[in-house]
């Protein structure tokens, strides 16, 4: 629970474990079905235990799967209930969901709104086609870039730097690479923007910043 802290708790929930992409490198190997609503009972049972015991002011959650898009209706429905236990316990509520984008249509868009999930995650495998399409493919075989690509009907626009990194100054090339204190100018400069999609790379793990993994994640957050 949330790495040990006793002023929040943080879970990760799997609606499912099944996902409509085929990429080689995952480790959870796709099972079909979905969250029972005899675990969905369970798993509230023990929140609010937790919350009873902990008294935590926020209950963070991360939508995770399989695709969690592939069963939207656990998603609504646990929500619902998760959000009622907080706002009876008095405790602060935010959600975040990781997808592959694939069923990011309206209606899920504005189920996602009533679930008060204020973060979408969308995963991908590379900037372009070429790159992505090589291993997150559907389970059909096909490229999945382009219908990821064209979610958004308004224009994308592409910031991007070598070298960045998430908030650490670099002692070599300078403090205009830490990232955090970029990005608040660069968000107001492009607005209003209705998504914000963050790649992250691994010029934070460079031996001269001597960061823990530990440390690094924290950064993030």
């Amino acid at each position: 629970l949330a790495a040990g802290r006793n002023d929040q708790i943080g879970v990760c929930l799997c609606p499912t474990f099944d996902c409509n992409f085929d990429c080689p490198y995952c480790f959870e190997h796709r099972r079909p079905g979905r969250m029972s609503p005899e675990t969905q009972d369970h798993y509230m049972r023990f929140l609010e235990k937790e919350i009873g015991k902990l008294h935590p002011g926020l209950l963070s959650v991360t939508w995770f799967g399989g695709e969690p898009l592939l069963a939207p209706d656990v998603i609504r429905d646990l929500s619902g209930r998760m959000i009622a236990l907080c706002k009876e316990k008095n405790v602060e509520y935010t959600a975040s969901i990781i997808t592959n984008g694939w069923f990011l249509n309206q209606k899920n868009i504005e189920l996602l709104e009533e679930a008060q999930i204020c973060n979408i995650q969308v995963t991908l495998d590379g900037p372009d086609a070429a790159t992505n399409d090589k291993t997150r493919k559907l389970r059909s075989g096909g490229g999945t870039f382009a219908r990821i690509a064209a979610l958004e009907p308004g224009a994308v626009v592409e910031e991007g730097f070598n070298g960045r990194t998430c908030v650490f100054d670099d002692p070599v090339e300078g403090g205009y690479k830490s990232g955090v204190q970029y990005l608040p100018p660069c968000l107001m400069s492009h607005n209003p923007l209705d998504a914000v999609l963050i790649m992250l790379g691994t010029n934070d793990t460079k031996l001269r910043f001597g960061m823990t993994p530990m440390t690094i994640g924290q950064s993030m957050m």
